[in-house]
């Protein structure tokens, strides 16, 4: 019984994790992105602020790829 939930389980835990680091990506991207824009587009100061998001939204990231394996 503890197996078959085992082998349940361990799958959607895979996927909502998958998920979780996409959603991570997504979001450094965004930032990045928009970093591109506010600097191009005359809002230096704000385009700075706005990359360095890029860098913590990643490290904020790591501890589920790591608890994940």
């Amino acid at each position: 019984s503890g197996e078959f939930v085992s082998r349940k389980v361990k799958p959607m835990i895979n996927a909502n994790a998958n998920l979780i680091k996409a959603s991570i990506l997504i979001g450094a991207g965004i930032s990045f992105f928009l970093s591109i824009y506010l600097w191009f587009s005359g809002a230096k100061d704000q385009g700075i602020f706005v990359g360095i998001w890029v860098p913590s939204i990643l490290r904020n990231g790591d501890p589920i790829d790591h608890e994940t394996g």
